[in-house]
This record gives C-alpha cells, sequence and structure tokens, in this order.
C-alpha cells in the first residue's frame, strides 16, 4: 500500500510539475479549452465569411496564388487542427494526453495567429480603402483569432505570451487598428485586461 501511495505520489508531483512548467493549472487550461470550445464555431462563422467576402471584393486574383486566398486557405487548415486538438483535449482521460493535447492547442492558436495577422495586413497593403469590405471581414476573422489568442495566454506565463508575441511578424498594433471597437474590446477581455487601450498601450511598451 505505502508502494502505491508513493508511485501515485510520484505521479501526481509529475503532473504537476508539466504544469507549472507550462505556467498553468489543470482548472486554468480546462476554463480556456472550455472557452476555446464554445468560441470556434464564431471563428469558423467568420472565416468562411472572409472566403466569401474576399472572392466577392479583395482586389486581385482569388485562386491559391493569391497571397490573401492562399492565408485563408491555410487559416481554414488551421482552424481544423485547432478543432481537433481542442476536441482531443477533452476526449483525453489521462493527465499525459491532456498535458499533449493542450500543448498543441497553443502551438496551434499561435499558428492560427500569426497567419491571420499576415493575411489581414496583405489584404490591407492590396485595398487601399482599409474600410473595403474584404477587409472589414478579415480584420473580424483576425479579431477574433486574437480572442482566441487570449483564452490561450490567461493560462501561459508571462515569459512564454512575451516570447510568443515577440516572434510574429506582425505586430499587435499593425493589424488592431483596423478592427472595430467592439472586437478591441473583445479582444483586450480575452486577454486578461479591462480596456483595450491598456492592453495596447502594454503591447507598444513591449514593441508588440
Amino acid at each position: 500500500m505505502r508502494k502505491r501511495f508513493l508511485a501515485l505520489f510520484v505521479c501526481f508531483v509529475l503532473v504537476c510539475a508539466m504544469l507549472v512548467t507550462a505556467g498553468c493549472t489543470s482548472s486554468q487550461v480546462n476554463t480556456v479549452v472550455t472557452e476555446i470550445t464554445a468560441y470556434l464555431p464564431t471563428v469558423t462563422a467568420l472565416l468562411q465569411d472572409a472566403i466569401t467576402a474576399y472572392a466577392a471584393f479583395g482586389a486581385g486574383s482569388t485562386t491559391a496564388s493569391d497571397p490573401v486566398a492562399k492565408g485563408l486557405n491555410t487559416a481554414k487548415t488551421d482552424l481544423a487542427i485547432l478543432t481537433s486538438d481542442a476536441t482531443q483535449y477533452v476526449a483525453a482521460t489521462s493527465s499525459a494526453d491532456k498535458t499533449t493535447a493542450w500543448t498543441n492547442i497553443q502551438d496551434a492558436v499561435d499558428v492560427l495567429a500569426t497567419n491571420a495577422d499576415s493575411t489581414l495586413q496583405l489584404a490591407a497593403v492590396k485595398n487601399s480603402n482599409s474600410n473595403a469590405a474584404g477587409v472589414v471581414v478579415l480584420a473580424s476573422l483576425d479579431a477574433a483569432v486574437h480572442v482566441l489568442d487570449g483564452y490561450v495566454s490567461s493560462a501561459q506565463s508571462t515569459a512564454t505570451v512575451q516570447a510568443k508575441m515577440a516572434r510574429r511578424s506582425v505586430r499587435l498594433r499593425n493589424v488592431a487598428r483596423y478592427w472595430n471597437p467592439e472586437e478591441k474590446q473583445k479582444v483586450a477581455t480575452a486577454y486578461g485586461s479591462s480596456s483595450f487601450d491598456s492592453l495596447y498601450n502594454r503591447a507598444v511598451a513591449l514593441g508588440f
């Protein structure tokens, strides 16, 4: 009995160590995955709107060779991967499987956010009018993806969030200008900020 207890205790310590390393607790991660799962249908719908709108209003070709269209197609793949990762997390029955799924979710959201930012910036460059329909709907999609990123960031360590933001080629301040006030507030709330201004100022101060 004592050996069994010690074995269980060691397993518990190892799991806790993995979660602490990730800068989160099991409860936090469960909450984040629940938030992500609930918000995924919104992001999926916005992605389809973006594909439709860009096909109708985007500047240039909408074939796979067009960089914006290519970005949207990539986002579709990224979103499918994230949806699968979230499903795997919920279905996981062991702590090890949940830890693996959580790692995959973090990576998938990071890739999705990076791609969404780049695609929005490409569309904005191609459309001189920032109020063009194609840009507006891409901005909505980008903001929604940053809501997902905000959920994930709330369960990551400060160092992890800073490293993640620093390696992105497109800075937050360069895409946030295209979001409407409601979208900005949703992103700020997801990141745990009371207002977008406070989030924005923090990001600028850190060079993001």
